[in-house]
């Protein structure tokens, strides 16, 4: 029984998963191949496992696609416009690599969760590492997406516990 794997970053989908996404749900290859790296980032931040990498990529530019129809109204490029996916840019920056979290939600991740500030830290770095690579991805609040990325994290962490330390694997 194959478990599945974890995705290579030079893995790329085969030319008859463009011609699906495109012939067959619509969506446009330059939409595709432009949110290629962010699919193939976000799936080895979070360390999942698939056993058909070009299924899960066809689910995640659908979805992609079906959420930006819904809320701008129409399918926009988020290359040439200033509401990605809907979202208004007031008031919302990327990431840059001074960003710190605001210390009530480091305190409420150590308090309530229970993890340790090494934890917080190589996390921090991670994610900072991962979202600076997309100055395209704009927010308002980067605090509440931190803390949903170490709850994420702690979780992995715990189940993994018993196979050695986190940061080495």
């Amino acid at each position: 029984m194959d478990i599945g794997s974890y995705i290579d970053a030079t893995w790329r989908p085969s030319l008859e998963t463009f011609k699906y996404i495109n012939n067959v749900l619509g969506i446009s290859n330059k939409f595709s191949k432009y949110h290629l790296s962010d699919f193939i980032c976000r799936n080895q931040i979070n360390e999942n496992i698939e056993i058909n990498w070009e299924s899960a990529f066809i689910r995640f530019i659908k979805k992609l696609s079906d959420d930006s129809r819904l809320n701008s109204g129409g399918l926009k490029d988020p290359i040439n416009t200033n509401i990605i996916f809907g979202k208004s840019s007031i008031g919302a920056i990327p990431m840059h690599s001074n960003w710190y979290p605001d210390e009530d939600i480091i305190r409420w991740i150590l308090g309530s969760e229970g993890v340790d500030t090494r934890f917080i830290e190589e996390g921090l770095k991670a994610y900072k590492k991962y979202w600076c690579n997309y100055p395209y991805e704009i927010r308002s609040n980067w605090d509440d997406t931190f803390k949903k990325f170490i709850i994420n994290r702690w979780v992995k962490y715990q189940y993994q516990n018993s196979k050695g330390n986190y940061f080495d694997q």
